[in-house]
C-alpha cells in the first residue's frame, strides 16, 4: 500500500502565483494535487488512498479567492534582496519603451489577463532589480514569483497594467 501525505494550503492568502494559475487554468486533478502538495505525480497517481477530499478541499481554496484581489493592500516584495515598490508620483515614466513592447505583446498573445501575472511582475521589476532592463532576465525572475503568494504579486501586477493604460481593449487599436 503507497501512502502519501499531501498537505494543501489552508487559505487562499497561501497560494503561490503558480498554484493559482493552475487552479485557474484548470488542469487534470491528478496535476493540481502535485502542484499543490509538492509531491510527484507518480506518488499521487500510485496512492492506495482515496484523495478525494483533498481534491474538495482544492475546490474551496478557489472558491475562496477574494472578490478584490485587484484592490488587496499592497505587501513588501522583495526579490534578490531588492525591493519592488511603487514608483512615486513624480516619477511616473519610470517604464522603458522595451518593457512596454513586451506587455503588449503578452497580452495580445493571452487568453486571459490573469495568465501573465507573472511575466508583467517579472517585466516591471527587472529594472529594479538590476538598474537597466535585460530582457534575458526575464524568465528567471519569473520563476522567482511564480513562487511567490499570488496575493502579494497581483496587486503590483494590476497597478502597473492600470498605471501603462493597457488593456485588451487598448490594444485591438495598437
Amino acid at each position: 500500500m503507497t501512502l502519501i501525505k499531501i498537505k494543501i494550503p489552508k487559505r487562499f492568502e497561501d497560494l503561490t502565483v503558480k498554484q493559482f494559475l493552475l487552479l485557474k487554468g484548470g488542469g487534470t486533478s491528478l496535476e493540481i494535487l502535485s502542484i499543490l502538495s509538492g509531491e510527484s505525480l507518480e506518488a499521487i497517481q500510485n496512492s492506495d488512498v482515496n484523495l478525494d477530499p483533498a481534491m474538495n478541499r482544492v475546490d474551496e481554496l478557489y472558491k475562496d479567492k477574494p472578490l478584490d484581489l485587484e484592490n488587496s493592500k499592497m505587501q513588501p516584495v522583495f526579490i534578490e534582496s531588492k525591493e519592488i515598490k511603487i514608483p512615486r508620483r513624480n516619477n511616473w515614466g519610470y517604464t522603458k519603451y522595451g518593457q512596454t513592447s513586451m506587455i503588449k505583446n503578452l497580452i495580445r498573445e493571452s487568453e486571459e489577463l490573469e495568465f501573465i501575472i507573472s511575466e508583467v511582475f517579472a517585466i516591471y521589476a527587472q529594472p529594479i532589480i538590476d538598474g537597466t532592463f535585460d530582457p534575458k532576465r526575464i524568465p528567471e525572475i519569473k520563476s522567482i514569483i511564480d513562487d511567490m503568494p499570488i496575493v502579494k504579486v497581483y496587486p503590483y501586477t494590476v497597478f502597473f497594467l492600470n498605471r501603462l493604460k493597457i488593456t485588451r481593449a487598448t490594444l485591438i487599436f495598437a
